[in-house]
């Protein structure tokens, strides 16, 4: 099974987990990586080197913000280890979720991301005044 790790700043990873147990629980192949402060790019890329990686069908990264730290150095460590896999950022639960259903049933990482981009894409709603809304384009 493709192996999921969730990063980002703070306690994104963490909150990200909570959220995760209380509507589906933590499935073991998920790792989460909360980053502190202004981490340079070396020191979480050395935390990319650590996790044990054990599934061979490949590695999701999914991180906070799509071209922060924590996204770009994932980039680089698939480019450098040949690991097949794919990194997503800007994540929502709807996304994670769907990514999480589809492991049991697709093994490419790139199909499995793009179906959940969809996914997260339509799960965003805007409510408010009409006339605002209007406005907006």
């Amino acid at each position: 099974m493709i192996q999921i790790i969730i990063v980002g700043h703070g306690n994104f990873a963490r909150g990200i987990k909570s959220n995760l147990d209380t509507i589906m629980g933590i499935p073991k192949n998920v790792s989460f990586i909360n980053l502190k402060g202004r981490e340079s790019a070396a020191t979480i890329y050395n935390k990319y080197e650590h996790i044990e990686y054990t599934s061979p069908q490949g590695i999701i990264f999914l991180t906070d913000i799509a071209g922060g730290t924590p996204y770009n150095q994932a980039v680089f460590f698939l480019l450098a280890t040949g690991i097949k896999g794919a990194v997503v950022g800007g994540v929502n639960i709807p996304l994670i979720i769907r990514i999480l259903e589809q492991l049991n049933e697709k093994s490419d990482p790139m199909y499995i991301v793009s179906d959940a981009k969809r996914v997260a894409i339509e799960s965003i709603k805007i409510s408010g005044n009409l006339t605002e809304l209007v406005n907006l384009s």
